[in-house]
């Protein structure tokens, strides 16, 4: 009889080590099955003197949204929450709810359309940690990405000079389908005042194809700059 009592607690025993190893083990793929997104950053010098800028654009597919059917509309809401960390010590904590309201069913499956935001933060020069996490709040599924960010150039020279971005991409339709026939691309200077020469190259692979020198009038404080990229320039 006690040898029986002591196989039952053994087994119980077993049972609660297995129970918690499981709900561990689902939690940690909660975690893992949120929504598919992507993040991206742009560095920029800053408004403030001294200092550079993030700008932090988040872009979430809508069919990685779960929308729910609410009268003649579908919803999806979801949380997102952005920090930024330097040496382990966290500058930037922000967190919001988003609210969507679709009004086709076919949209809800898009993966061309999508939810996007972007987010300008303030940093002295410097390297730092992005965290993003967004949560499904009609599934609370959850998932979350990192990533480094390179700002110490910025300390660099008198001068300031942001990354390069592409603003816009104009398309010319061919038989074999649409052909990029030239990209806008901008970027952030401040720093210095007065006329400057800038030269940017294109590359088919390794091999460059065309070169051309450019010049603007620049200003102390950060100015865009947009410029045409392709054929005809």
């Amino acid at each position: 009889m006690a040898k029986r009592k002591h196989i039952c607690i053994c087994l119980v025993l077993l049972l609660l080590v297995s129970g918690s190893a499981l709900h561990a083990q689902l939690f940690q793929q909660k975690w893992k099955i949120g929504p598919e997104y992507e993040i991206d950053h742009v560095v920029k010098p800053g408004d403030e003197a001294g200092k550079g800028e993030v700008e932090v654009s988040l872009k979430v597919p809508y069919d990685e949204i779960l929308f729910v059917k609410n009268h003649s509309n579908y919803k999806g809401r979801f949380d997102i929450s952005i920090m930024i960390f330097r040496n382990g010590e966290q500058c930037v904590s922000e967190n919001w709810i988003e609210d969507l309201s679709l009004n086709e069913f076919s949209m809800t499956n898009s993966r061309k359309n999508a939810f996007e935001v972007r987010r300008s933060y303030q940093l002295e020069p410097g390297t730092y940690r992005l965290e993003v996490l967004v949560t499904d709040l009609n599934t609370q599924n959850r998932r979350k990405r990192e990533k480094e960010i390179d700002m110490s150039r910025l300390a660099d020279g008198p001068w300031m000079l942001g990354d390069l971005y592409v603003v816009k991409e104009k398309s010319v339709r061919s038989e074999g389908g649409e052909m990029p026939e030239a990209i806008y691309v901008g970027f952030t200077a401040a720093g210095v005042k007065g006329n400057h020469h800038f030269k940017y190259i294109l590359f088919s692979g390794d091999k460059p194809v065309k070169q051309v020198n450019l010049k603007w009038s620049l200003k102390r404080k950060s100015m865009n700059i947009v410029f045409r990229c392709g054929p005809g320039t």
